[in-house]
């Protein structure tokens, strides 16, 4: 066996086809699978490594990590290579410090803005120049993170479960709201799996974010008599919350009660074949 002949299982060719060319056996595998030619062995290592010097590449059949040696590097280039690594390896903090920073900065920036438009571009610039700078950093960045925590109270969410739970048990509440053809079974497997509210991450910050904004525009509109500024915005908060929750609750409820006169039909072959797009005409 030790006379048999070199195989490459790069290329397939063997000793007798590529004499010139030097072979090496690089790994633990046995017989025909532990020659390779130097040169194949480099193209598929460089596959592998795509580029990343560092990379470490292994047999592909008993895994055994090749041993690759590199020429000594000169004085400079050990240098080169010492900084890259350094580099390579302080970047992802760098760059987390410095999206923390952004964010940190913008939040400052949104709750000094958001506080001139509660107040007022004047009254907001005297405050916060009397106040400490150390509160003053602390406390504006707070701004956005209070609103977004504020949006999760989901206090209209709660009334319509209320609501749903107990008004069925009312027979004038059911007919006055136009529920009374709802049997009783259908209401109580609907509340089993309440409808899904879509309140997801993107819009509940955006929601939040905006609401010192449209807060300030209903008060101008509603409550444009009403000084100071505070209190204006603060009537048009008020007006924007309640109205917008009552509204998303009879959303909800008109959707609830469509799902519970929804029905399932008999099954219609002509109907099936006229919806499908790929229905063929009927010929005969």
């Amino acid at each position: 066996m030790s006379n048999a002949i070199k195989t490459c299982w790069v290329c397939y060719n063997s000793e007798s086809d590529e004499p010139n060319l030097s072979w090496i056996k690089p790994c633990k595998c046995k017989g025909t699978t532990k020659w390779v030619h130097q040169h194949c062995l480099q193209r598929w290592v460089d596959e592998k490594q795509r580029g990343d010097l560092n990379a470490k590449v292994n047999c592909r059949v008993c895994s055994t990590q090749y041993n690759i040696r590199y020429p000594s590097p000169g004085l400079l280039l050990h240098i080169l290579e010492t900084a890259d690594n350094y580099i390579y390896k302080i970047c992802p903090f760098f760059a987390g410090g410095l999206v923390i920073t952004s964010l940190y900065w913008s939040g400052v920036t949104y709750g000094a803005v958001s506080i001139m438009q509660i107040m007022g571009h004047a009254d907001a610039v005297h405050i916060m120049e009397q106040m400490d700078p150390l509160i003053l950093l602390v406390g504006l960045p707070a701004v956005p993170i209070m609103l977004v925590l504020f949006k999760l109270i989901k206090w209209d969410e709660f009334l319509l479960n209320l609501w749903q739970k107990y008004s069925f048990r009312i027979p004038y509440l059911k007919k006055l709201f136009g529920a009374d053809d709802i049997p009783e079974w259908r209401h109580q497997y609907n509340m089993q799996f309440p409808l899904s509210t879509n309140n997801n991450i993107p819009r509940l910050i955006v929601d939040a974010l905006l609401m010192p904004s449209i807060s300030t525009i209903v008060g101008r509109i509603l409550f444009n008599h009403i000084q100071p500024k505070w209190q204006r915005t603060a009537l048009g908060s008020a007006i924007f919350i309640l109205g917008k929750g009552l509204l998303n609750i009879f959303y909800q409820q008109k959707k609830y009660l469509r799902n519970c006169r929804r029905e399932i039909l008999d099954f219609d072959d002509t109907a099936v074949q006229n919806a499908s797009p790929t229905a063929t005409p009927n010929t005969e």
